[in-house]
């Protein structure tokens, strides 16, 4: 119905405001410091309205990344499916970044990376919220391959490896006081290139795959 809808553009609109005034008054003022009710005052809404939306103060912050890692499950989905399941992933890495670099997912940006690195509470919060992408990562793997995590831990074992060496590409990227998005892509692609074949290459074909499950899965 058109009144629905014009009420679902208006409460996203007030979300977008409340998420841009927070992150300008926690890159301001810093995180610990910066009240819910300064950002209330500041987007001119109550503080009901923004718990309303983010349930938690650190969602505030990390909304951004969030929305983030959905558009990565619905970049890995849309991957052509002969790509092996590595290329996949790292093909839908750097289509996210891609749109993080031109500006069309807003919120996320050096500064904000830079803080939520910076401040423990949030980097923190960020590795515990972590894992629940990895599994939903890993179950779209799964369904790729025809496979099933239960049995198979290549999934799980393959994004992990992902993650870590993203993680050790963002450590990089904040050592370096870079202020460019697609240099992250670059000391991730470094870091994956180091990283042997028995997980990249083409797990129907090749028996690399079959040695390593067999391996995990003790099967000699």
């Amino acid at each position: 119905m058109p009144g629905q809808n014009l009420r679902t553009r208006k409460m996203q609109r007030t979300r977008e405001d409340v998420a841009r005034t927070a992150a300008r008054l926690f890159l301001a003022h810093g995180y610990e410091r910066t009240t819910v009710d300064q950002i209330a005052d500041a987007a001119e809404v109550s503080q009901r309205t923004v718990f309303r939306y983010f349930p938690a103060k650190e969602d505030l912050a990390l909304a951004p990344l969030a929305a983030s890692g959905d558009a990565l499950v619905r970049a890995l989905r849309s991957r052509p499916e002969e790509e092996s399941p590595m290329s996949a992933m790292r093909a839908a890495f750097g289509k996210v970044l891609s749109t993080l670099q031109e500006g069309g997912a807003s919120g996320v940006d050096a500064p904000l990376l830079r803080l939520i690195d910076r401040t423990p509470s949030l980097s923190a919060e960020l590795l515990r919220r972590a894992a629940g992408l990895e599994t939903r990562l890993a179950e779209v793997i799964a369904e790729r391959e025809g496979i099933h995590t239960g049995s198979d831990v290549r999934p799980q074992l393959m994004v992990a490896v992902f993650a870590a060496a993203g993680s050790v590409a963002m450590r990089d990227w904040c050592g370096k006081e870079s202020t460019t998005l697609s240099h992250i892509g670059t000391l991730l692609e470094s870091a994956l290139d180091h990283m042997g074949p028995g997980l990249f290459g083409d797990w129907r074909s090749g028996s690399d795959g079959h040695t390593v499950t067999s391996r995990l899965n003790g099967d000699g």
